[in-house]
């Protein structure tokens, strides 16, 4: 089941400029009514940064629109544009290609703060919540940085260590989970 646990994760797309809305590439398909690649703009989306059929997404053949979330990546890098003196990439190549750049990145870590956040309220997780809360410092650090203009840490070994952490929560978990007729760890 999701759960928002931080203000920080959740969608807010009246506080972006659209970048989902041009970034991201889809396919014509069940989810949506035309092709669309990456880098390019919506032909729904308007010059405010506003969705000109987000009432009717669905009916429109947008199915795909109404399911994505990016858990706040897309407002956070909108706003740390701004704050660098920005946040309009049709107005310049270079805040474009640094906002583009930025989305996916952003939007992974943000899913790993989720994840942690999720992890954190097991009361299985017991005593690695210390860990728990230093990986999401970690993270949220290297979400603000990637959010950014300007150059920002690799995310890899993060994602590594963060995945191994997330494991041993879920086999602690796992392990005292019991089902009808199972005993923990079956």
């Amino acid at each position: 089941m999701r759960r928002d646990t931080t203000p920080t994760l959740r969608a807010d797309c009246s506080a972006c400029v659209g970048l989902w809305c041009a970034a991201l590439g889809f396919s014509r398909s069940a989810d949506f009514a035309h092709d669309k690649t990456s880098g390019e703009e919506c032909v729904h989306l308007e010059v405010a940064f506003t969705c000109a059929i987000h009432d009717r997404l669905r009916s429109a053949g947008y199915r795909g629109c109404t399911s994505y979330d990016c858990l706040g990546a897309g407002q956070r890098i909108t706003a740390a544009f701004a704050a660098a003196g920005g946040a309009d990439w049709r107005a310049s190549a270079a805040t474009r290609r640094g906002m583009f750049a930025a989305l996916p990145v952003v939007a992974g870590l943000h899913e790993l703060l989720w994840y942690l956040a999720e992890a954190g309220e097991h009361p299985e997780a017991g005593a690695l919540r210390g860990e728990i809360a230093a990986a999401r410092t970690r993270v949220e650090g290297l979400a603000a940085a990637h959010a950014s203009p300007g150059d920002a840490d690799d995310v890899a070994g993060t994602r590594a260590d963060v995945a191994e952490l997330l494991r041993r929560v879920s086999e602690r978990v796992r392990a005292g989970w019991a089902g009808p007729g199972l005993r923990p760890g079956q």
